[in-house]
């Protein structure tokens, strides 16, 4: 009954690969015929399909550092969570044996604060500098102030 329109991975991917693949059955006799006779166009193609292929390999360790980075902050603030749960638990507890002890004295205990990344929340300079290191972060860092 609602108007909004649900896709499917499958829809998505069909959409995708014919936008793909019909912008470069359009777009590529084109430019085979504008680069001109010789080898000029066969080499830029396999020269562009090189850059495509390592960024495409930079996109895939990006994502499996994003990922590995995410499950990490994940499973630490699940061990904070439990440890700060058990400390809560222990302070009412040791609050709870004083207050019956001495029923004048009254104990306030706040349980420990965890501050973590929220998923998929990194930077770019955190990225890139997982993915190729110091020079990543400062090549990162410069294209962003740029």
């Amino acid at each position: 009954s609602s108007n909004s329109r649900r896709g499917t991975i499958l829809s998505a991917t069909i959409n995708i690969l014919s936008t793909m693949v019909g912008g470069g059955s359009l777009s590529l006799p084109l430019a085979f015929s504008q680069a001109g006779i010789g080898l000029c166009g066969p080499l830029t193609l396999v020269v562009v399909a090189c850059a495509s292929q390592f960024c495409m390999g930079c996109l895939v360790d990006c994502g499996m550092v994003v990922a590995s980075s995410s499950s990490a902050d994940a499973s630490s603030a699940a061990t904070a969570a439990t440890s700060a749960t058990t400390t809560a638990a222990t302070a009412r507890a040791t609050s709870a044996a004083t207050a019956t002890a001495t029923p004048t004295s009254t104990t306030s205990t706040a349980a420990p604060t965890t501050t973590t990344q929220p998923k998929g929340q990194l930077s770019y300079e955190q990225i890139a500098s997982s993915a190729f290191g110091p020079s990543g972060h400062r090549i990162a860092t410069i294209l962003i102030s740029v």
